[in-house]
């Protein structure tokens, strides 16, 4: 079964985040619904990344692919509860 990606604060579902610009131009990526802040994750972790969610230890992680306009930004999440990890920036 396939879980939606989903915030693990509210749990709303997460298909395209929520996007704030810092004074310093730096983007912030959020839940649209509590403002959760997305993690950034590098390729090095996706193999290593646990899930809190369903209590798996690492585990296999999906990849929701362009979830922006650039095509560039990867949500990650568990493939066993949908619970969004992080972000990852470009291609797997």
């Amino acid at each position: 079964m396939t879980h939606e990606p989903h915030c693990p604060e509210c749990s709303a579902v997460l298909e395209m985040p929520a996007v704030r610009v810092m004074p310093d131009g730096v983007a912030e990526y959020r839940c649209g619904e509590c403002s959760w802040q997305i993690p950034m994750v590098v390729a090095t972790q996706l193999g290593s990344l646990g899930c809190d969610g369903c209590g798996t230890e690492p585990t296999a992680v999906g990849v929701l692919r362009g979830v922006d306009s650039s095509g560039l930004l990867n949500l990650v999440s568990c493939e066993g509860c949908g619970r969004v990890l992080g972000r990852y920036w470009g291609l797997l």
